[in-house]
């Protein structure tokens, strides 16, 4: 009998794994391992061994289980975090990336060359602004990028870090730098337009101002 309720007890282990961490709608999509697999990468092949194979439900086994449930729980928690921020990152560099691309909407209404010189240096000077801005919040996103460290292995999937994980169904491991670097480009090459035009427009005013 006693070992008949041991064996009972770890087909409890074994269904209420199936019930929890095998039953989230997006573990076939993600992970589509076996039960063996799933517990092998979860708690250890050791561990993973006596659930599956084992005859009786050991208080060493008992406690091994619940000190990885643990650190499992842990680490989701601490990746859960991690993701809010990053999330709350994202929409922030979104926000503040559209916000400087307003800097070209203007360069695009008419010819430069029916621009004042008044209007040239105001449109220089947001430009040159906006280009700076880029530079610091290139820095600030990496500032933050180390910030996401996680305290260990990622609770998914240890061979990549954390943003290989996140990005890497696109095609750049950091997006926001990419983006910011494409701004930064196309701001440095509409503000060299318009001192290009700058000084078009000096040489024209001079040569008219010229005895």
């Amino acid at each position: 009998m006693k070992q008949s309720h041991s064996d009972d007890r770890l087909r409890r282990v074994q269904d209420a794994y199936r019930e929890s961490v095998m039953s989230m709608s997006h573990y076939e999509d993600e992970y589509d391992d076996s039960l063996a697999e799933s517990l092998a990468e979860e708690f250890g092949p050791e561990v993973a061994g006596a659930v599956l194979t084992g005859d009786q439900f050991t208080r060493s086994l008992r406690e091994q289980l619940l000190t990885a449930s643990r650190e499992a729980c842990t680490r989701r928690t601490t990746f859960l975090t991690v993701l809010t921020r990053e999330t709350e990152s994202l929409q922030t560099a979104e926000e503040t990336i559209t916000a400087l691309g307003s800097a070209l909407e203007t360069l695009d209404a008419r010819s430069l060359e029916s621009w004042s010189p008044v209007e040239l240096a105001d449109s220089y000077e947001q430009l040159l602004t906006a280009e700076d801005r880029c530079e610091e919040l290139v820095s600030e996103r990496q500032t933050t990028l180390h910030s996401h460290g996680l305290p260990g292995p990622m609770p998914i999937d240890s061979d990549l870090d954390l943003t290989e994980y996140l990005y890497q169904s696109l095609s750049v491991t950091h997006p926001v730098l990419a983006d910011l670097a494409d701004l930064a480009d196309t701001l440095r090459g509409e503000r060299q337009r318009v001192e290009r035009a700058m000084q078009a427009c000096e040489t024209h005013l001079s040569h008219y101002s010229s005895p």
